[in-house]
């Protein structure tokens, strides 16, 4: 069994710069991702307004809207993700 030396205050171990590109790579692909399902959620919103008699309807439909848009992006979208990333790739 080892036992790791205690570290003192300030003496976090640094992340390495490939972890911190990794990081950094993640957010963008995870920021990308947010934006097209926003995209896709917009694309959506004449949907919910073809009926909107009372409140609840209303907010059960917008509430399915963005769960649709979720589902969209999850199973590959539109391809926004993809480009907005080959965009960024090539800045």
């Amino acid at each position: 069994m080892s036992i790791s030396p205690i570290r003192g205050v300030g003496s976090a171990q640094q992340a390495t710069p490939e972890a911190q590109d990794s990081k950094a790579k993640h957010r963008v692909e995870d920021a990308a991702t947010q934006f097209e399902a926003l995209m896709i959620s917009q694309l959506l919103e004449p949907i919910t307004k073809m009926n909107e008699s009372d409140s609840s309807t209303s907010s059960v439909l917008d509430m399915g809207k963005e769960q649709l848009a979720q589902a969209i992006t999850a199973g590959g979208g539109l391809g926004l993700k993809k480009t907005i990333l080959a965009s960024l790739k090539r800045s």
